[in-house]
């Protein structure tokens, strides 16, 4: 956990500087990344919080697909959706491998692409989504680009 206190750090004293910066056109990319805490909120739902490079969010998440794998594991497939005061949105579409590890505890692995709204109108990318839940609520790193 303490990685993901760190990733919130960086990302909370350079949100100051990016929060301001305009979005990159649709032929420039730029770094995207977020940090997520979130929990169930109703069936096949979790609802939290993001700090991202563009400033804090609210977080709904929409399990899609939950697929048994022979390993024990199982094909995640959700929506997370983060929502920035001004309205704007940035969709995530994770595709990852969650492995139980002790009940109700987990591991996540995964890659996402993106598309936005709002001031993020056109905006798309793509990265890698880390998560597990240790005994309390889901945390959950996605790294990658937008453009």
């Amino acid at each position: 956990m303490s990685r993901v206190r760190v990733f919130a750090m960086i990302l909370a004293i350079c949100g100051a500087t990016f929060a301001i910066a305009p979005i990159a056109s649709a032929s420039e990319t730029m770094p995207f990344g977020a940090v997520i805490t979130e929990d169930f909120c109703e069936p096949g739902v979790t609802c939290g919080t993001a700090v991202t490079l563009f400033g804090r969010a609210t977080v709904r998440s929409v399990i899609t697909s939950f697929t048994p794998l022979p390993s024990g594991c199982f094909s995640d497939h959700h929506i997370s959706t983060l929502t920035f005061a001004d309205g704007s949105t940035l969709a995530n579409a994770i595709v990852g491998t969650l492995c139980p590890t002790t009940f109700p505890n987990f591991r996540l692995k995964g890659t996402y692409s993106v598309t936005g709204t709002g001031r993020f109108a056109g905006a798309t990318g793509s990265g890698f989504v880390r998560a597990f839940r240790e005994n309390g609520p889901i945390h959950a790193v996605l790294v990658g680009t937008l453009g």
